[in-house]
């Protein structure tokens, strides 16, 4: 039992920073159902897999697929929360947009975290781990660590936390 104990969460995100938000949820109680494609997410390949996924249950649904598709509207009619991480438009293009998802479930929270926002130049880029703090210029900070020419790689998720955190 918790404070979320009465919150059901579908997390549709395949990467960390969504599977740290829906951490935070079943962490506190909430029902959080892990959306994984055929094969399976591949954040169960990260050694971190275990602590992520804590507290939640999983389904496998190709959102490609029309009946799974509709598998997961009819799961997000009765949920509180919906998590995705898809780059923007995506989901749109399927009918899984934040106005078909709305108009099931008018209610319904849609969280949706991109690497470079809806409305950025950048918003069609990948917003993977390596690249964001290329952007914020996180490398160039450590060059001095190194004694390399070419800026360090750092390889803590230092824009993937506070992306679920915020």
């Amino acid at each position: 039992m918790g404070p979320f104990s009465r919150l059901r969460v579908i997390d549709l995100s395949p990467h960390r920073v969504g599977a740290q938000i829906s951490q935070l949820f079943a962490d506190f109680g909430a029902d959080v159902i892990q959306v994984e494609p055929p094969g399976g997410a591949e954040i169960r390949q990260h050694a971190a897999y275990p602590f992520w996924a804590r507290g939640k249950r999983s389904i496998v649904l190709d959102i490609h697929d029309d009946a799974d598709r509709a598998t997961l509207r009819d799961l997000v009619r009765h949920a509180d929360v919906f998590i995705e991480t898809h780059q923007p438009g995506v989901l749109d293009g399927i009918g899984l947009g934040y106005d078909a998802l709305s108009e099931l479930n008018p209610r319904l929270v849609y969280t949706s975290v991109t690497g470079w926002g809806r409305e950025s130049p950048y918003r069609d880029v990948p917003g993977y781990e390596g690249a964001v703090m290329a952007k914020l210029g996180v490398f160039h900070t450590f060059r001095r660590m190194s004694p390399h020419a070419a800026p360090p790689f750092v390889n803590v998720p230092f824009a993937s936390f506070p992306a679920s955190q915020v």
